[in-house]
């Protein structure tokens, strides 16, 4: 699957590096894609929706986040793709968040001197990947992004995957963080789907809610009748322009 806008043609200076190890002891690998026009950059952060267990994909190397790593060089934006565990369908929180947190210590750590603007993060949060996004934006993490593009997320545990445990539910529910991530000031862009699931939606729209009333900042792009994923399957200008929303917030 590719990202429906001409700039994932764009070149980038990619280049890899291991931070730290994943839960199952294998390197966490980071590619680093960087753009051609000499920095500091603001830097993206993108994180995968949760990957099957028994598939093994590696997210890392996928057409789809190679195209937004491309579209974001473009843009003069540097970012970071890597493969998390997340997992499915079981939600392991706590596992990508550590596996998250090692790669924002490593930014903390190297960035400046890799060319990154540390005052400019932007976490790119696609799909189930939003699950992460009451924590990453309003928990205490090693470097916390100031703003958050959601990309048809999915913003809480979905029912029916059996997790029970009440903490574990509300620190996934990024309604129940809203105020928290209100409070820290960050930045939202939500990509909302029209036509996706509709437990998916009626979590999404109980978070919008719960962020305007903590008064967030918050802005919410909805396609009406759209397909979850559209921003790769729907081949068109408002497509496009959805994206471009996505690459200025990261610019800006």
């Amino acid at each position: 699957m590719r990202l429906m806008h001409p700039l994932r043609a764009a070149e980038a200076v990619r280049e890899t590096f291991d931070v730290g190890r994943r839960a199952d002891g294998s390197p966490l690998a980071v590619d680093l894609a960087r753009p051609a026009r000499p920095g500091p950059w603001p830097v993206a952060l993108l994180v995968h929706g949760p990957v099957p267990d028994a598939m093994r994909v590696t997210m890392r190397t996928a057409p789809m986040y190679r195209d937004w790593a491309a579209a974001l060089a473009a843009s003069g934006v540097a970012s970071l793709v890597f493969d998390h565990t997340l997992g499915w369908p079981q939600l392991r929180l706590d596992q990508a968040l550590g596996e998250v947190d090692q790669v924002l210590a490593w930014v903390g750590a190297e960035g400046r001197g890799l060319g990154l603007d540390l005052a400019r993060v932007t976490a790119v949060l696609v799909s189930g990947g939003a699950v992460l996004a009451g924590e990453l934006l309003g928990g205490v993490r090693p470097l916390r992004p100031q703003r958050a593009a959601l990309v048809s997320p999915v913003v809480g545990a979905p029912p029916g995957l059996g997790v029970s445990a009440a903490d574990l539910v509300r620190r996934m529910s990024l309604a129940a963080a809203a105020p928290t991530v209100a409070a820290a000031g960050a930045r939202l862009l939500i990509l909302r789907a029209g036509g996706d699931q509709p437990d998916w939606l009626a979590m999404l729209d109980e978070a919008v809610a719960a962020l305007l009333a903590a008064d967030a900042d918050l802005i919410v792009d909805n396609r009406p009748g759209a397909p979850h994923g559209y921003e790769l399957a729907l081949d068109d200008g408002r497509t496009r322009t959805a994206i471009e929303k996505v690459l200025a917030l990261a610019a800006a």
